[in-house]
C-alpha cells in the first residue's frame, strides 16, 4: 500500500467542507515552526491533498498577482529522507483518489467541527467510519492512532454548543 513515512503524521480531517482544515494545519505548522529553533528543531512537513482546493497552491497564484513573488519563483519544494512532523491537510470529502489509503498512514488524526448539527451529523459518521476501519486495522499491525475533534468557531451561547458540552 506505500511506504511508512517517518515522523508523526498529523492529519487535520473531516469529511465536511469549511470547518477550518487548511486554517488549522497552517496555524499549527507555524505555532510548531515557532517554537523550534532552528539548529536542533523540528524538521516538518506540510501536504496539502485536496486537489480542488489547494491552499498552497492559491496562496501562490494570489503572490504572483499581487506582485510578491514572480510565477518562475514559486516555493522551493526541499525533500530530505526524514522529517519529525508531517502535516496533512485533507479535502473536504472522501472520495478523492488515495484520501481514504493516505489515513492508514496517519498517527494523529484533528477533526475540526463546528458545534451545530450541520457539522455534528457528518463528523460523527466519519469518526465511527474510521474508528471501525481505518484505525482497527492499524491498531492489529502494531499501530496506534489518536483521534481527537476540536470544535471550532464556537459561540457559547449557542443551544446546539451547551448540548454538545453536556
Amino acid at each position: 500500500m506505500g511506504q511508512i513515512l517517518p515522523g508523526v503524521v498529523v492529519a487535520f480531517e473531516n469529511p465536511k467542507g469549511g470547518v477550518g482544515k487548511s486554517t488549522l494545519t497552517a496555524l499549527f505548522a507555524g505555532y510548531i515552526h515557532s517554537q523550534s529553533n532552528e539548529e536542533g528543531g523540528l524538521s516538518i512537513a506540510v501536504v496539502d491533498i485536496d486537489d480542488m482546493q489547494n491552499t498552497i497552491g492559491k496562496l501562490r497564484e494570489d503572490e504572483a498577482e499581487d506582485g510578491i513573488m514572480k510565477k518562475e519563483e514559486e516555493y522551493e519544494v526541499i525533500l530530505q529522507d526524514n522529517y519529525d512532523i508531517i502535516l496533512v491537510d485533507f479535502p473536504g470529502n472522501l472520495k478523492q483518489n488515495g484520501v481514504v489509503e493516505t489515513l492508514h498512514f496517519v498517527d494523529v488524526i484533528i477533526i475540526p467541527f463546528e458545534p451545530n448539527q450541520t457539522d455534528l451529523r457528518p463528523t460523527l459518521t466519519f469518526y465511527y467510519n474510521i474508528y471501525e476501519g481505518i484505525i482497527e486495522s492499524r491498531r492489529k499491525i502494531g499501530k496506534k492512532t489518536t483521534m481527537r475533534g476540536v470544535m471550532n468557531r464556537v459561540l457559547p451561547n449557542v443551544l446546539e454548543f451547551k448540548e454538545i458540552l453536556k
